[in-house]
């Protein structure tokens, strides 16, 4: 998680909210350079943590 948000914020991505830690695991929001907004996840499960990228 913390890769991919310094890589987007670096390739020029506004960052809206930077990676934060709930019960549930990590999530992060960015602004790209069209003005889309896109919300990372990190989820916690029974088996590691699984990743998703979901555009908002």
């Amino acid at each position: 998680m913390e890769k991919a948000f310094s890589t987007l914020v670096q390739a020029g991505a506004k960052a809206v909210v930077k990676p934060t830690l709930s019960e549930w695991g990590l999530r992060a929001v960015v602004d790209d350079s069209e003005g889309h907004r896109c919300e990372l996840t990190e989820r916690k499960s029974n088996a590691g943590i699984s990743s998703a990228l979901h555009d908002s």
